[in-house]
């Protein structure tokens, strides 16, 4: 074994640049903040019934709701973001 793999077998941090450690406690961190961030539990989102419609075409069902906007369970809705179901309630 030369003594260069010893040393770094000894003491692998002597050998590192410091902007190597600084990115490593860096890293570390976020890590940290993100283990946080996972752990806290996701609050429920309030939203409300405003309607339902029958469609004209099947037995489908579509609901509109309201929570920080108004939104609807329709294909019409779910690929344009509009839909006559909206239109009633704006």
């Amino acid at each position: 074994m030369s003594d260069s793999n010893k040393k770094r077998e000894k003491n692998p941090r002597l050998e590192l640049p410091p902007y190597i450690l600084g990115l490593r406690a860096f890293a570390q961190a976020c890590v940290e903040r993100d283990q946080i961030e996972r752990s806290k539990k996701p609050t429920p989102k309030k939203s409300r019934l405003l309607g339902t419609f029958k469609s004209s075409s099947s037995d489908t069902i579509y609901r509109v709701m309201i929570g920080n906007t108004i939104t609807c369970t329709c294909p019409g809705y779910t690929f344009r973001r509009n839909c006559k179901h909206v239109k009633e309630f704006v």
